[in-house]
């Protein structure tokens, strides 16, 4: 059985508790990878996985230009 609840999300505290969290901290890139997939497999939303992908590409693009 499905139950729709609404709900607000603060993401800063979500951010932080993925941060504190030992499975998920940038040592362990597979990880935090499989984190972001199951996000993205959960909302279904082409419109998301394209926007997810801009979105990583950005900070990727950022990352070489400081290197």
């Amino acid at each position: 059985m499905n139950i729709n609840l609404n709900t607000s999300v603060n993401t800063n505290n979500l951010a932080f508790s993925i941060a504190d969290d030992e499975g998920l901290q940038k040592s362990n890139y597979e990880g935090l990878i499989d984190f972001i997939v199951d996000i993205d497999d959960y909302v279904c939303d082409l419109e998301f996985t394209k926007l997810l992908r801009d979105r990583l590409n950005h900070f990727i693009k950022i990352a070489e230009d400081e290197s």
